[in-house]
């Protein structure tokens, strides 16, 4: 990314993974804002922040990320993010999956 100053969205979106499954959250909730920015239906990017905030408990954060994730597909259901969050870890992706529901995304 320094050797490319014009990179595509989805290098910040694999950086933003990575930090999330660091646990640096600050860092990731930084990136994933410059995500939307440059692309604001990237629908993985709300998917994290919903997450993200939530986990901070920043309830209307994460709910007004959830109706990003619906405005951009409103047929995007909890099922579908359990495909999308990869982690080997089942009580992490259980978690985020939980954090989503109690953000407001649809079972």
């Amino acid at each position: 990314m320094r050797l490319n100053p014009f990179y595509p969205v989805n290098y910040l979106a694999a950086l933003a993974d990575a930090l999330v499954h660091q646990d640096r959250r600050s860092e990731a909730l930084d990136v994933l804002g410059t995500i939307v920015k440059r692309n604001p239906n990237y629908l993985s990017a709300h998917l994290h922040l919903a997450g993200l905030h939530g986990h901070a408990g920043a309830w209307e954060k994460a709910k007004a990320a959830v109706a990003e994730v619906l405005r951009i597909n409103p047929a995007y259901r909890l099922t579908a993010a359990r495909r999308f969050y990869l982690s080997s870890d089942q009580a992490r992706q259980g978690r985020f999956v939980d954090l989503l529901r109690e953000a407001g995304l649809p079972d």
